[in-house]
């Protein structure tokens, strides 16, 4: 009677777990984020994005919140531990009443999607179990509706009696591919003993095993359509002809399943030395005793004025002094000497 409630209990039971499963995006892999030296011919590759968080409060962070429990016979808490893995809380399921052939257990409904993926369930746990092997770990999935539940792990209570002995475990649940499916952890008790399970870092992993990208560059982090540089199943692209000694800006946007997750904005330097922007002489005005030009200028370049006076010679003659660029449009003065005809330009370093 007790291993048909098993099955039975999340059927009948109201259990809407408010979650949507927004996956991460794109891994840069090369180059790194905010690397330097990069050569003008840049090649960017990328790892797919990995969906983790389709499991509500895995690691029990927020209490035991997103989790359903097998009400009077099952005492569940989430209880603060030293020793936990992830993060500073784990989930306790502990049996309430000392009886035999008892089923205790823990569950949470979650949708895996439809696209073409691998898709993991993960998680650590140790149980104890007063010293006998007379019990059952379970960990098991069913299909909403009627049906029979599949055991993704099995192990014997009492095989680790020393808190602080995790078990990594894994379970592949890519059969349950666009289904949504009740995860059931638990136990069943074969003698008049207590009985614990720990659990911590739940996860559910779904990894796109034939997704479509469209990667992205350019000198800001406003990537728009005009700044696509590749569409297509490869995770990388070769990207010529960029400028020296400039910060590009880049992201990948992964489709799978009709649906888009854009990884961060990711930035990278070229090597090498930008050549300076020509400086072009807005104006010239001379009030009969001083000339003045007024030009563009660059933050961090220096700039003088050379003059020609000599057409035969062609020998440009520095004029007085050097000015530092400031980002806006330079004023300089030169005296004038009557009568004068001379050609004049802008030097920039």
């Amino acid at each position: 009677m007790i291993r048909a409630l098993r099955v039975a209990l999340p059927l009948i039971l109201v259990f809407r777990l408010a979650l949507t499963a927004l996956g991460l995006g794109p891994v840069a892999v090369s180059p790194a984020d905010g690397e330097a030296g990069q050569p003008t011919e840049i090649t960017l590759v990328w790892e797919p994005g990995v969906h983790t968080n389709l499991i509500a409060n895995g690691s029990f962070e927020q209490g035991i919140g997103g989790w359903g429990a097998l009400a009077g016979n099952t005492l569940f808490e989430s209880v603060v531990s030293a020793d936990a893995i992830d993060g500073t809380r784990i989930g306790r399921l502990t049996q309430r009443q000392v009886r035999p052939q008892a089923d205790i257990f823990i569950f949470q409904q979650v949708a895996i999607p439809t696209y073409q993926a691998s898709v993991r369930l993960l998680w650590n746990d140790f149980t104890i179990g007063g010293g006998s092997l007379d019990g059952v770990f379970r960990v098991m999935a069913s299909v909403s509706g009627p049906s029979v539940p599949t055991v993704l792990h099995q192990s014997p209570v009492g095989l680790n009696d020393t808190a602080g002995a995790w078990n990594p475990r894994e379970a592949d649940l890519s059969a349950f591919r666009g289904k949504t499916v009740i995860l059931d952890y638990g136990m069943t008790n074969f003698r008049s003993q207590p009985m614990t399970l720990r659990l911590e870092g739940v996860r559910l992993e779904v990894t796109p095993t034939a997704p479509t990208y469209e990667a992205f560059l350019g000198l800001s982090t406003n990537l728009l359509a005009a700044n696509r540089v590749s569409q297509g199943s490869s995770p990388s692209v070769t990207v010529p002809g960029l400028k020296p000694a400039t910060r590009y800006y880049w992201r990948v946007d992964q489709i799978a399943g009709g649906r888009r997750v854009a990884s961060p904005v990711y930035s990278f330097v070229t090597d090498g030395v930008l050549p300076p922007v020509r400086p072009v002489i807005a104006s010239v005005s001379a009030d009969g005793s001083t000339f003045q030009f007024r030009f563009n200028s660059e933050v961090g370049r220096t700039y003088r004025v050379e003059r020609l006076a000599d057409l035969a010679s062609g020998v440009w003659l520095p004029e007085p002094g050097t000015f530092d660029g400031d980002g806006s449009d330079l004023m300089v003065d030169f005296p004038m000497d009557d009568p004068e005809a001379a050609l004049y330009r802008v030097v920039v370093e």
